[in-house]
């Protein structure tokens, strides 16, 4: 499963709300559970935009603001499609289905050249496979769409075993490749973006007995009111959470670790895009196999091949063509 992405993306939080949780159930769906104390149903926002759920909300009152506004980073095998979202007694509870199992698209190269291409965009993907036929070679494509490619022939004792990541836009049902004088070419159609998904929020009061709203309602509203008043606490000195300072610190909390990486994506969206740098950061969090191809190519400074990767959006050829010029 992958690692949940979270941020605290507004550094006025006035309200004490804890971090998110996810938790997978035994039928394979999963749960975001969030705590927005305070919030009301009708200040609360839940979208999903490229398996990033996000939770805004900010409610006012006289002697505090209540906030929540956080990012999760969902697992591939989340059904947004399917999500519902409720929430009861200020806690927010989003829960995705798993997606049904897909069989793996296979892809049969041709043994023909590419006709002239159209000019609907694609992700090409080139690889040099000598020594290997087209009938040596199998090509499938998962419902992660990750690229495995292998192959061997006795005839030349050449063999390859590759793996390649294609972004969530890619359209892999239509995809096809060809294989001529020991090239390889997969061509694999983009897609449109999927919009922004807003999810209908499900308010759900607990049932209660007669006598318990006699019990809860004027103790509730004194001692509230004591605890707001009787410390000596004006409105404007309500408590508030500590938040972090800047973007780097904000990056180490949602839990980023290579300081090298932080920098760059830094440099490359400014100080102020912390949305924008933890998107970067999530996405080469996926380059592990790419950058270990890069590696095999002979470009052996892993660091450089990353800062190339980052500035090229993970684009393996444009990334190779520079590191050559840079040679």
């Amino acid at each position: 499963m992958d690692e949940m992405l979270l941020t605290l993306a507004n550094p006025r939080f006035s309200s004490h709300n804890s971090r998110p949780t996810m938790t997978e159930h035994e039928d394979g769906s999963i749960e975001v559970t969030v705590a927005a104390a305070g919030v009301k149903p009708s200040d609360l926002s839940v979208t999903v935009d490229s398996r990033i759920l996000t939770v805004k909300g900010e409610t006012g009152e006289q002697a505090r603001t209540h906030v929540v506004n956080w990012k999760i980073k969902l697992p591939r095998e989340a059904d947004v499609d399917k999500a519902e979202a409720s929430l009861v007694d200020g806690l927010l509870s989003v829960t995705f289905p798993k997606k049904e199992a897909v069989e793996p698209v296979t892809v049969v190269a041709s043994t023909e050249a590419e006709e002239e291409p159209s000019d609907a965009p694609r992700y090409n993907l080139t690889v040099a496979a000598p020594g290997l036929a087209a009938a040596d070679l199998t090509i499938s494509i998962d419902e992660d769409r990750v690229i495995n490619l292998s192959g061997f022939t006795k005839r030349t004792g050449a063999r390859i075993e590759r793996r390649y990541q294609l972004p969530e836009n890619a359209t892999i049902e239509s995809a096809h490749a060809s294989h001529v004088d020991g090239i390889l070419t997969i061509s694999v159609p983009k897609g449109e973006r999927a919009p922004e998904k807003r999810l209908e929020l499900a308010v759900t009061k607990p049932e209660q007995s007669p006598t318990e709203p006699e019990k809860a309602a004027a103790p509730a509203v004194d001692e509230a009111t004591e605890v707001e008043k009787g410390a000596g606490a004006s409105a404007d000195e309500a408590p508030t959470e500590p938040a972090p300072t800047g973007t780097r610190e904000a990056l180490l909390a949602m839990g980023f670790a290579d300081l090298h990486l932080i920098e760059q994506v830094i440099a490359k969206n400014g100080e102020d895009a912390l949305e924008a740098c933890a998107r970067d950061l999530a996405t080469a969090s996926e380059w592990d196999t790419l950058l270990d191809d890069l590696e095999e190519m002979g470009f052996a400074n892993r660091e450089r091949n990353q800062a190339l990767m980052l500035k090229h959006e993970g684009n393996v050829k444009r990334t190779v063509k520079d590191l050559i010029a840079k040679a």
